[in-house]
C-alpha cells in the first residue's frame, strides 16, 4: 500500500484566537469566555494568499529594484497579511468601526501601537502546521 500525500494537504484557512499581549492569556468578546476572539487566515496553499502574493511579486518586478525602501517593504508586507485574512469572528473594533474590509485591515496593521496583533497574525500565518490537517 502506497501512503497518499493527499491526505496532508494544506487546509485553505486558520482560525487563530487572539491572546492578550500582556497576559497571553486567551481574549474573548464577552466575560463569560464564550465568544472567542478569532481572526480567519488564508494558508499559504490557499488560492486568495497565492493570488496576493504574486500581484505582490507582479507590483515588485514593475518597479525594479531602485525604488524599493525599508518604508515601501513594510507597507507591502502589510497589504500581504491584510490579504491573508479571510475574516474574524468576535466584534474587532478599531478606530470607532467594526474591521471587515481589506482596507480597513490594512489601516489596522499598520498602527505601530498595535503591533503586538500584527505579529500575532504574522506568526500564525507563516506556521505551515496550522494549515495542516488535525
Amino acid at each position: 500500500m502506497a501512503f497518499n500525500l493527499n491526505k496532508r494537504s494544506t487546509i485553505d484557512v486558520f482560525s487563530l484566537q487572539l491572546r492578550d499581549p500582556d497576559t497571553d492569556e486567551l481574549l474573548f468578546e464577552d466575560a463569560a469566555k464564550k465568544k472567542p476572539i478569532t481572526v480567519d487566515i488564508y494558508g499559504p496553499g490557499s488560492a486568495p494568499y497565492k493570488n496576493a502574493v504574486l500581484a505582490l511579486q507582479n507590483r515588485q518586478l514593475k518597479r525594479g529594484k531602485k525604488t524599493m525602501t525599508a518604508e515601501l517593504l513594510r507597507e507591502e508586507g502589510t497589504e500581504l497579511l491584510a490579504a491573508a485574512i479571510a475574516g474574524s469572528s468576535g466584534n474587532i473594533e478599531y478606530n470607532g468601526e467594526i474591521v471587515k474590509t481589506k482596507e480597513q485591515w490594512v489601516e489596522l496593521l499598520s498602527d505601530s501601537s498595535l503591533e503586538w496583533l500584527r505579529d500575532q497574525i504574522n506568526t500564525a500565518q507563516n506556521d505551515l502546521s496550522n494549515f495542516l490537517p488535525k
